[in-house]
C-alpha cells in the first residue's frame, strides 16, 4: 500500500456561504433605524443620546445584509427618519445619501482589516461632514453629528483641540466599535474577539498619537494661515486615513462579498 505524500503546497482558500441576516434581525433594525433618525434630527434633548446610537444599526446592516439591501435600506431608513424633522426634500436625501457612503466605508473595509477596520467608518463622517460643510449642501448641519452634543457635555471639553469634527469622529468611532461586536450575535463572524480587542488597542493608539501630532501641526497652520485652517488640517487627516483604509482593503480579496475564508 503505497504511502500518503505530503501535499507539496498549501490548500487554497475555500469560501464560507455568506451570511444572511435573518428576517427577525432584520426587521427590527430597520425600524429602530428609523427611530434613531428621527429622534436624531429632532430638536429636543434626545437628540444628544440619539446622536450616539443613530449609525450602529446601519453599520451592521452594512456589513451583514447583501450590498443591495445595505444600500437600498439605509437609504430609506435614514431618508424616512430625517424626513420627520427636515421635512421630505433634498435635506433628508442629502443626509441619507451621505450615510450610504459611510456605511459603505465601513463595510469595504472592517471586511478586509478587522483591526484597524473600525477607523472608516468616523473618518468618512469626517469627511462628508466637511464637504458637505465647505461647499454649503443642503442638510450640511442636520449631517453633523457633532451639532447634537449639548455644549456641557464633557466631550466638549475637547472641541478646541480636536474641533467639532473630531466630536463626530469619537461618536461614530463608537458605534463602528460596537457594530463589530454586535455582528457575532446576529451572523458568523470570521473574526475572533481577541482580533478585535487588540485592534481596539492599537486604533485608540493611533488616535492618540495622531491627534497629539495633529493638534500642534493644526496650531502652527493656525498662526502662518489664519483661524479656522485647524478644521482643515482634521478633516485632511481623516481623509487620508479614509484613503489609506480603502485602498489597503482594495488590494485583499474578495472586496465586495462578506463570505469570510479559510483553508480547508
Amino acid at each position: 500500500m503505497d504511502e500518503p505524500v505530503a501535499p507539496t503546497s498549501p490548500p487554497s482558500a475555500v469560501p464560507l456561504p455568506a451570511p444572511r441576516l435573518p428576517l427577525r434581525n432584520l426587521v427590527p433594525m430597520l425600524v429602530w433605524g428609523v427611530v434613531f433618525q428621527a429622534l436624531t434630527s429632532s430638536t429636543s434633548s434626545v437628540a444628544t443620546v440619539a446622536a450616539w446610537v443613530c449609525l450602529l444599526p446601519l453599520l451592521v446592516l452594512g456589513r451583514t445584509a447583501s450590498l443591495s439591501v445595505a444600500v437600498v435600506g439605509g437609504f430609506v431608513v435614514v431618508f424616512v427618519g430625517r424626513a420627520v424633522g427636515l421635512g421630505v426634500g433634498v435635506d433628508a436625501a442629502v443626509v441619507a445619501g451621505a450615510v450610504v457612503v459611510v456605511m459603505l466605508a465601513h463595510r469595504v473595509v472592517y471586511r478586509e482589516l478587522p483591526v484597524l477596520g473600525a477607523l472608516a467608518a468616523p473618518c468618512a463622517v469626517v469627511v462628508v461632514e466637511y464637504l458637505a460643510s465647505r461647499f454649503s449642501l443642503p442638510g450640511a448641519t442636520a449631517l453633523s453629528l457633532s451639532v447634537r452634543q449639548a455644549a456641557d457635555v464633557p466631550l466638549f471639553r475637547w472641541v478646541d483641540v480636536v474641533t467639532p469634527l473630531g466630536i463626530s469622529f469619537a461618536i461614530a468611532w463608537v458605534q463602528a466599535i460596537l457594530a463589530g461586536f454586535g455582528e457575532s450575535f446576529l451572523v458568523f463572524d470570521p473574526v475572533p474577539q481577541h482580533v478585535r480587542e487588540r485592534g481596539l488597542f492599537i486604533a485608540t493608539s493611533v488616535c492618540f498619537a495622531v491627534v497629539a501630532v495633529a493638534h500642534v501641526v493644526g496650531f502652527f497652520i493656525d498662526d502662518a494661515v489664519g483661524s479656522g485652517s485647524h478644521v482643515d488640517v482634521v478633516a485632511g487627516v481623516a481623509g487620508v486615513g479614509l484613503v489609506v483604509l480603502v485602498v489597503r482593503a482594495a488590494n485583499r480579496k474578495p472586496l465586495w462579498g462578506l463570505s469570510p475564508r479559510r483553508s480547508s
